[in-house]
């Protein structure tokens, strides 16, 4: 199997590429012993200054490298300040009128998800969302022998502990249970089948590898059979993706396509994310050119004619010294 795309902090994952969050090399933050990555983000539009809404996400690690807790700001209202300022005088004369401007606040609230493994395996065991309001949404897993998942039960859940950063759990209701059976045909084509709640099949997978890569991962809805939802993905000499395309008939005819430039190093330059074939944005990742970890990300949003700039901050297992000042 191709592992030499894990030499770089961030790469491109058949099993995340189509979703929000960023998908970093375990191997990569074991060896370099990363403890948290903070991304501090601005947003500039387009012949306007840059606005610092203090937004910024956070990543914790363990030092095997797993992903322990991510959480980030989001801003939940936006109030609207009037600010005066009076006149000024020098003696008894006005030199200046009074003014008044407008000024926006902004009111956060943190949105986090925890993750738990398997003991001495990278396998991941829970996966919990605080979604505010108090409840949270986790996620358990259970594998069979050969470490496939079997099994995602989804509860919604309490917690009655004091605090927000302690766990302690109060009421569980289960809001889905789905079971899966995997049948490895060969080591280039495997099938899943999904169950409900009922032990009903309701999804069929057919993944598809080539020289250890997902190529191809094609699903059918058993009760909705003309649904198909079906992705392709491609790959560079050293097992990093350069192309991945989604396409879904579900709702209306759908289909994301993203790409993947690399440097001589092998480092992920430029990704550039499509929809319908109409180019939504381009990110550029600036890497530090002695020790491979990205300083910063830019974001071009070509249709909100926008720019968000992320700088990136380490601290380590090892010292907790900062880096990306």
């Amino acid at each position: 199997m191709m592992h030499h795309a894990t030499a770089q902090l961030l790469f491109p994952d058949h099993n995340t590429v189509f979703k929000k969050e960023y998908t970093f090399s375990p191997q990569y933050i074991n060896k370099n012993q990363i403890k948290k990555i903070v991304f501090e983000i601005l947003d500039k539009k387009d012949f306007e200054a840059p606005v610092d809404r203090r937004l910024v996400e956070n990543y914790e690690f363990s030092s095997f490298g797993l992903l322990l807790r991510f959480y980030y700001t989001d801003i939940i209202k936006t109030i609207e300040k009037e600010v005066n300022v009076p006149a000024q005088y020098r003696g008894r004369r006005k030199i200046k009128s009074a003014y008044s401007y407008m000024v926006n606040d902004f009111i956060y609230d943190t949105i986090s998800t925890t993750f738990m493994y398997k003991e001495l395996s990278n396998k991941l065991l829970m996966k919990r969302a605080h979604l505010g309001s108090g409840f949270y949404d986790t996620r358990y897993y259970r594998y069979d022998s050969l470490m496939n998942m079997i099994e995602e039960t989804r509860y919604k859940e309490t917690n009655v502990s004091q605090s927000r950063n302690d766990f302690i759990l109060g009421s569980q209701v289960l809001v889905s249970k789905d079971s899966t059976t995997v049948l490895k045909y060969s080591e280039e084509q495997t099938k899943i089948t999904y169950f409900n709640s009922e032990r009903r099949p309701y999804k069929e997978q057919i993944i598809l590898r080539k020289n250890g890569n997902v190529v191809n991962i094609n699903e059918s809805y058993v009760a909705a059979s003309w649904i198909q939802q079906n992705q392709q993905f491609e790959y560079n000499e050293k097992g990093q993706m350069t192309l991945a395309v989604f396409n879904s008939n579900a709702n209306v005819s759908l289909s994301y396509k993203h790409t993947f430039d690399y440097d001589k190093n092998g480092w992920l330059l430029t990704e550039k994310k499509y929809k319908n074939d109409i180019l939504l944005t381009e990110s550029s990742y600036v890497n530090d050119t002695t020790s491979s970890l990205v300083n910063s990300i830019v974001i071009r949003d070509f249709a909100n004619k926008s720019i968000r700039i992320i700088k990136m901050k380490y601290s380590y297992y090892d010292s907790l010294q900062v880096k990306g000042k």
